[in-house]
């Protein structure tokens, strides 16, 4: 296999060049970096996998500690492990040791913290419960059955041992002779690790961890394989199996290359707090312009309770318990609303009154809510500071704006008509915009 056959390799080489003269990196700066390649590993590796917390539950989580109402115990464990095992790969980096089969069953007890029950298959075809056993090689077959009915097969039982004692031998040798790229090698151990199946789980999330390891060796940093790359990914490991690996050599090295700009845009102080989110977010926006351009609605009762369920309120829920924890910087907290009979609203929507209660607010002309949080006196910073967070929602004749305000300095986070509407990741975007320029205003003011 020749490394000429795949372009993006003279491009990873070019950003190479370039993140390597910018080294050493100041270490606030490479750690802000490491950090968003971090957040964007956990969630993604584990969406691939079914793990249904959103981008934001996953921020939140590994932050702040706190869970999503009506999400699985297990979806929480797994982000705990996977972040725990990152953990340990960096602590492995530093050591410069070379990897063996015992780092990697240690690093699969790292990653599924605990044994637990799966549904399994007998080969009569019953489903029975097994128990998944941490660090150690499966003791049963674990073969799938895919989207159209036909069996995946792995390694058996008997055979991964040696085949996972081969892969070793063969990644040290190509890593001693360096003959191909360490792109290549990195890309074709993730497809063999995958085709063995070594663990009764966890296998995926193994592989990427591992192949990312191999990456962050050669001095590159991880690359995250998207949830979105889902489809394209599967299909590149099963063109693998049948001996063309072009497609997930292709697939690693584009995502590779991906993280290296983002890398290079950290350096040079470039914001990549949402970059990742950009062409998503770009999409969302234009397929709403597209629903909304032809009728935009006057503003009615209707609209603005279907407002408040899905957009209001979901925003004031998810900030409420990371606002509350600014209060213990502070010797002082108030809050209120205000917007006259709103307030209610806030406090009890199940109410058989809640379209009542909307029916008060001016709907005529414009109205405007404001939630207002004030904290005065930081305990550890300056003793005449004061924080004022506002959040507006402007109800005018046709358009809705939604907006925020930090010590006066206003931000818009939406603005279009009534009829538009609103994902969850939208949703978590305008409270990580709020909560991310609240904590640089509430960093400012500890120095």
């Amino acid at each position: 296999m020749s490394n000429a056959a795949f372009p993006i390799l003279d491009e990873i080489d070019r950003l190479k060049a370039d993140i390597d003269a910018l080294r050493p990196l100041d270490p606030e700066v490479e750690q802000r970096v490491m950090d968003k390649f971090r957040l964007d590993w956990n969630y993604n590796s584990n969406a691939i996998e079914g793990n249904s917390l959103s981008l934001g539950e996953t921020r939140a989580f590994l932050l702040e500690g706190i869970t999503a109402h009506g999400k699985p115990f297990k979806d929480y464990l797994d982000i705990k492990g996977h972040d725990a095992a990152i953990e340990y790969l960096l602590d492995y980096l530093r050591s410069d040791e070379q990897l063996t089969e015992v780092d990697i069953r240690r690093l699969h007890e790292i990653l599924l913290v605990e044994p637990y029950e799966i549904d399994a298959k007998t080969p009569e075809g019953r489903i029975v419960k097994r128990t998944v056993e941490i660090g150690r090689y499966k003791r049963y077959p674990n073969h799938v059955e895919t989207s159209t009915g036909k069996i995946k097969y792995y390694a058996t039982p008997e055979e991964t041992p040696a085949k996972m004692k081969d892969l070793m031998a063969w990644f040290r040798e190509e890593e001693t002779t360096a003959d191909l790229h360490p792109v290549i090698v990195a890309a074709l151990f993730h497809h063999r690790f995958v085709a063995i199946h070594p663990f009764d789980d966890g296998n995926g999330r193994m592989t990427r961890l591992l192949t990312n390891l191999t990456l962050m060796k050669h001095g590159y940093p991880p690359m995250i394989i998207q949830k979105e790359d889902r489809g394209a990914y599967f299909l590149a490991l099963a063109e693998a199996d049948e001996g063309n690996a072009d497609d997930i050599i292709n697939l690693i090295g584009a995502r590779l290359a991906s993280s290296m700009e983002l890398y290079l845009r950290g350096a040079r102080g470039e914001d990549i707090s949402s970059l990742g989110d950009f062409d998503k977010r770009l999409s969302l926006l234009k397929q709403r312009l597209e629903t909304s351009s032809a009728t935009r609605p006057e503003k009615t009762i209707e609209g603005q309770v279907r407002l408040f369920k899905q957009v209001i309120e979901p925003l004031l829920v998810k900030l409420s318990p990371s606002l509350a924890k600014v209060d213990a910087l502070f010797v002082t907290h108030s809050s209120h609303v205000t917007g006259g009979s709103f307030l209610p609203i806030l406090v009890d929507n199940n109410n058989p009154n809640f379209l009542g209660l909307f029916q008060r607010l001016n709907v005529d002309n414009v109205s405007i809510i404001v939630k207002t949080d004030e904290w005065q006196r930081m305990k550890a910073g300056r003793p005449d500071s004061t924080l004022i967070s506002s959040i507006s929602f402007k109800l005018d004749p046709t358009n809705f704006t939604l907006s925020y305000s930090i010590n006066n300095e206003v931000s818009k986070l939406f603005n279009g008509p009534y009829n538009s509407t609103f994902s969850e990741d939208e949703i978590e975007q305008f409270a990580i915009e709020i909560l991310d320029n609240l904590y640089k205003k509430i960093e400012s003011l500890s120095s």
